[in-house]
């Protein structure tokens, strides 16, 4: 299971977990400020570099690529805000 955190992107969580859940064949579970991904067969894996990948062409999809960085961070896909990153630094 992989576990995507949204906190700064809540309101494309719904859109986005179904995008990325249909790009890497994975059955999508939402949560407060996160979705995870269950692999539809269990036998088989998802591959964070795939949910990350799809993140990414989903953000760019919806305009939004330039605003958002997503990282891998203990096992968990992260989204974060580079507008407040850059707000933090100041």
């Amino acid at each position: 299971m992989i576990k995507v955190d949204c906190r700064d992107v809540e309101s494309l969580k719904y859109k986005m977990s179904i995008y990325v859940s249909d790009s890497v064949l994975a059955v999508p579970a939402l949560k407060s400020h996160e979705f995870l991904l269950s692999p539809i067969d269990d036998d088989k894996k998802i591959d964070n570099a795939d949910v990350i990948a799809s993140i990414k062409e989903f953000l760019y999809a919806m305009g939004e690529a330039k605003n958002f960085d997503v990282t891998e961070h203990e096992n968990v896909i992260l989204i974060k805000s580079i507008q407040r990153k850059s707000r933090d630094s100041n």
